[in-house]
Parts: structure tokens; C-alpha cells; sequence
């Protein structure tokens, strides 16, 4: 039975080959190496940070295809630049009357796409615990301790401007872009917000007081203008008869007066004629002068003397 020698029983074209197939195999193993690409997709709304072998930032990578030679070389980290939700609870803070208040604030934000590359340079994707919590924390403090306990209830809106505009300085160097800023909660000891709550219904009560007050008084004022205007509409409807009534006195008296002088003749003469005694006046003189005094003279008698003179002739 025959024994396998190696190689050396191989024919000499073999064995020659043989002596350059490893070194032509690692050669093209090398060039593949040096030549062959590298392929990455950035995802829609994200930025890609192009490191180098041995995970240096170097560059940025828009939305697409992105291809780097050789494919060893380079390597690409997906970083989003859509809006993003950041959250910080239970943050302790003291008032300025030195009441304890935990507050809950919520943050969108989403980063600079010019600052992508620096953001993983200084942060790499760490931004929220390094720099967004902390931040918002000192900012929440700062300004609490600005406000009464009450204030921070009662003028909410002017506190929450108040952090926005702070956060908003403070993050803005890190290339974050803050874009609204909510207080979601309030929190005060049970003892204080009984206290609060007693005092905001109290004053919405005397509120509500007042406003029936104004009610009344309004309701007053109509009244009382009514009884004017009732008031006025009697007189004028007063004045208005007074002056018929007047009018239609003088008018009866001018009327009492144009009878009077017709029937004044009249009654001067039916006067005279219920005096007369029935004997009638043969002769009615008056006499010259000044005033006229008449004189009545007996017609019989008259004639008498006449008749007697007669008799003696």
C-alpha cells in the first residue's frame, strides 16, 4: 500500500503554483480591503456622523445613501433631528416665603442640524442626562424662588415664561433648539394647598359679592330712573291738563263776559220793570248838564191843574 508524501509527489507546476497562490490570496484580500465601499442609509428627519476608524467625528451625513471608501474606515451614527420630548420630574425648589413646591416640567426641543457634528463631539448621545437635567432643574429653582408660593398658582402663565426664557438662554450654546417649555404640576404640602384653596374660595366668593352688590346697585339705578321717568311723564301729562283746564277757564270766563254785556241792558231793564208799581209816567225829562238826572212828572195831575185854569178863565 502506497504512502501520501506531501506535495512533493505533485508535479512541479503544482507545487509551483502552490508557492504563489497564499501570497496573490492575501494580495487580493489587501485590495479588496482597500476598494471595496461601505454603504449606510440616514434615515428621514435624522443627521448621520460619519466617524473614523476608531470612532473620531469627522464629518456629517445628510438624509439618503451615503457610500465611504474603504468600508473598515468609516462608520455612521444615526442622530435625529425631529421634535423630542424631554421630561423632568420631581423637581424640588423653595418659593421666595420659602414653601416647598415640586414641580413637573415638560420640554420639546430638537437639536440644531448645523450643531449635529459638535453635539456628539462634546456630548456624543448623552445630551438629555448631561445637559437638558441639569439645566432645567437650576432654571426651575432659580425661578421659583422669585414667587410666593401663591404666585406660583396664581400667575402660572408669567412663571412659565419666566423658565421658558431661561431654559431657552441656557441650552441654546449647546445647539438645542428649546421649543415649548410646560409646567405639567404643582405640588405643595396637603397643609398649604388647603390653605391656598381656602383662600383662592374666599376671594372668589367676596368676588361674587361684589358683583351682586353692582347688580343691585344697578338694578336700583334702573329703578329709580323708571320712577323718574314715571315721575316726569305725570307732571308733563299734569302741566298738559292744567293748561287745557286753563285755557277752557278762560275761555268760558271771556265767554261768561261777551253774555254779560249783552244781557246787562237787559237785566237793568227787567230790574226796573219788577221795581215798577205799575203806574206808568205821562212825561220823562232829563235835565242839561253834566249828568243827565231825570224827572217824572204825573200826566194826570198835569192835566188837572190845566183843567181847573180853564174852568176859573
Amino acid at each position: 500500500m502506497s504512502k501520501y508524501r506531501g506535495p512533493s509527489n505533485l508535479p512541479s507546476f503544482v507545487q509551483s503554483g502552490m508557492k504563489w497562490f497564499a501570497p496573490v490570496v492575501v494580495i487580493a484580500i489587501v485590495l479588496a480591503l482597500a476598494v471595496f465601499p461601505g454603504f449606510h442609509t440616514v434615515p428621514a428627519g435624522h443627521r448621520g456622523v460619519i466617524l473614523e476608524f476608531g470612532g473620531k467625528p469627522i464629518g456629517t451625513a445628510d438624509e439618503g445613501l451615503y457610500v465611504y471608501f474603504p468600508y473598515w474606515r468609516q462608520d455612521v451614527v444615526d442622530m435625529t433631528v425631529q421634535s423630542m420630548k424631554f421630561e423632568a420630574s420631581d423637581i424640588l425648589a423653595a418659593s421666595a416665603d420659602l414653601q416647598v413646591v415640586t414641580t413637573n416640567i415638560a420640554v420639546n426641543y430638537h437639536l440644531d442640524k448645523s450643531q449635529v457634528l459638535e453635539i456628539y463631539r462634546t456630548l456624543n448621545l448623552a445630551w438629555e442626562d448631561r445637559v437638558m437635567k441639569p439645566n432645567i432643574e437650576e432654571v426651575v429653582k432659580a425661578i421659583s424662588a422669585e414667587f410666593s408660593a401663591e404666585q406660583l398658582i396664581t400667575e402660572r402663565p408669567l412663571v412659565k415664561q419666566r423658565i421658558t426664557d431661561g431654559f431657552k438662554e441656557r441650552i441654546s450654546v449647546y445647539g438645542m433648539i428649546i421649543e415649548t417649555v410646560s409646567i405639567t404640576d404643582f405640588q405643595f404640602s396637603p397643609a398649604f394647598a388647603s390653605a391656598i384653596e381656602a383662600k383662592v374660595t374666599a376671594e372668589q366668593e367676596a368676588l361674587r359679592e361684589v358683583r351682586n352688590l353692582e347688580k343691585i346697585k344697578v338694578q336700583a339705578q334702573q329703578v329709580v330712573a323708571e320712577a323718574e321717568g314715571t315721575a316726569i311723564a305725570e307732571v308733563t301729562r299734569a302741566n298738559g291738563t292744567a293748561k287745557a283746564m286753563v285755557i277752557e277757564a278762560q275761555a268760558e270766563a271771556e265767554a261768561l263776559r261777551l253774555v254779560k254785556a249783552e244781557l246787562t241792558p237787559l237785566l237793568t231793564q227787567l230790574k226796573s220793570v219788577e221795581k215798577w208799581d205799575g203806574v206808568l209816567p205821562d212825561i220823562l225829562l232829563s235835565g242839561g248838564g253834566k249828568q243827565d238826572i231825570p224827572f217824572i212828572i204825573d200826566a194826570s195831575q198835569l192835566l188837572g191843574e190845566n183843567d181847573q185854569k180853564e174852568a176859573g178863565g
